[in-house]
């Protein structure tokens, strides 16, 4: 699938062979160059960053005031929830 006017090309993981592509190429096609991003390829992706954030977080490499956590509040996700921070 292109995109009209964009430089991005999605495609499933089933297209990869019939294309000669993998995530995140960048290919000429249509006279432009655009990068290949595989839409399962990318959601793996995102799955991946997200368990290393919350495992940096665990473990204390990731730190600043919106990792703090706070006493629950009435009506407020539980603590450690992210997105249940404030700023001090």
């Amino acid at each position: 699938m292109i995109l009209p006017g964009s430089r991005l090309e999605l495609i499933r993981r089933s297209e990869k062979a019939e294309r000669h592509a993998h995530h995140l190429d960048v290919r000429e096609i249509g006279g432009m160059k655009r990068l290949i991003v595989v839409s399962e390829d990318l959601f793996d992706d995102y799955e991946k960053a997200c368990k290393e954030v919350i495992a940096r977080i665990i473990g204390g490499r990731l730190r600043g005031w919106k990792f703090e956590e706070e006493p629950d509040d009435p009506g407020s996700a539980p603590s450690g929830a992210i997105g249940n921070r404030r700023r001090s």
